[in-house]
Formats: C-alpha cells, sequence, structure tokens
C-alpha cells in the first residue's frame, strides 16, 4: 500500500535576529487609517512602506528570504518584485477576517510584536462540502494550520490561501507588516506558450 500526499501547499516561516528597536520607533510614529472592512483593524496611510529608509535592513531581510523561498522552497525560476506594503495594527477588540490576497503570487506577514491569543490561522477550502469524524488530526486532514505572533517572525504563503487572525483579547496591540509581490519581468516560459512580458522590452 502506498499513501501519496499531492500537490502540498508550501508555507515558509523564519525568524529575523536582528534588534529592531529603531525601526519600531518608526512604525509607532506612522500615520493609520481604519481597514475599511469592519474589523476594526488600522492600516497604515503608506501602502509602501518597506520602500521607506527607515525599514531597509527589514526590507533587504525579507527580499534574500523571498529568494530563498522561490528557489529552495518552490523550486521556481521566476523573479518576483515586492508590490505593496503595509503595517496592521490590530488593538483589542480587533481581527482579520478570512481572505486572500488578490492580484498577488506571494503574500507575507512580519511581526514586531506578540500577541499569544492571535496567530495567524491558515484555512484549507476545499470542494467537498462534506466533514468526516477523523481519529486524529494531522497534517493530511487538518482543516487549518497556526502559525504563533512572534516578533522578528516572518511568514510567507501563496496569496490564494485563506487566512484570518482571531480576535485581539489582549491589551496588548498586534502590529504586524504585510506585503505581497508579482513577477518582476516576466511569466511563463516561451516554449509552454505561456510567456507574459511585463516590461515594455519586445525582446
Amino acid at each position: 500500500m502506498n499513501i501519496m500526499h499531492l500537490f502540498p501547499t508550501t508555507v515558509y516561516s523564519t525568524e529575523y535576529k536582528d534588534s529592531m528597536e529603531e525601526e519600531r520607533k518608526f512604525i509607532d510614529g506612522l500615520e493609520y487609517d481604519q481597514s475599511g472592512d469592519g474589523s476594526g483593524n488600522k492600516k497604515s496611510k503608506d501602502t509602501y512602506i518597506l520602500g521607506r529608509p527607515e525599514l531597509s535592513r527589514i526590507n533587504a531581510f525579507i527580499k534574500s528570504r523571498l529568494k530563498d523561498f522561490l528557489e529552495n522552497g518552490m523550486k521556481v525560476k521566476d523573479e518576483l518584485m515586492i508590490t505593496q506594503s503595509w503595517v496592521n495594527r490590530s488593538e483589542k477588540g480587533t481581527k482579520h477576517t478570512e481572505h486572500r490576497h488578490p492580484n498577488s503570487m506571494i503574500s507575507g506577514v512580519f511581526y514586531f510584536t506578540k500577541t499569544e491569543d492571535t496567530p495567524i490561522v491558515f484555512l484549507k477550502r476545499d470542494n467537498w462540502g462534506i466533514v468526516f469524524d477523523f481519529d486524529t488530526i494531522s497534517k493530511e486532514n487538518a482543516r487549518s494550520a497556526v502559525f504563533k505572533a512572534v516578533p522578528g517572525a516572518l511568514i510567507m504563503f501563496p496569496s490564494s490561501l485563506n487566512h484570518a487572525v482571531p480576535t485581539n483579547v489582549s491589551d496588548d496591540i498586534r502590529i504586524s507588516l504585510s506585503f505581497n509581490t508579482f513577477a518582476k519581468n516576466f511569466l511563463g516560459d516561451k516554449k509552454s506558450l505561456t510567456y507574459v512580458q511585463l516590461n515594455n522590452s519586445n525582446d
């Protein structure tokens, strides 16, 4: 008998080890807007935040880990660029409802604070419409997976993967940085007739 696991979803997790004291001061001084989704979360007005010089070290770290994720985690040749990036500020009583990130290929979240009760939760969605009574919950049958919010943690995942954050029940503010990506120069390959040029060159 052979049991095979087909088409796994790859999620990348790593940790930034350097001090974030100066970056945190910058984050705390940002201007924020309500997210607009009714969750109560606040989002930085600057939605290209990784382009700011104050976050240059974290930007370099994220880009290097994104390259590693693509090359070693997903085994792809395509080069991705970060499109938009923003800071989330989640106070007591707020949450992130289940969602995904359209017009993006790989998305990520980087944590500045630790909040025990508000991890990121990834959710499996399929078309079965059937619920089984499992003897044991495992990676083969689980409907969700939880990653804790730890300062310096970076988690990257396919942008089509549904995820959510439960209600923050503590007095601690949950602060994270999210970003999206897309192909930088081209997508696909010419031999399979899937090639798309993404700059102005006709070469």
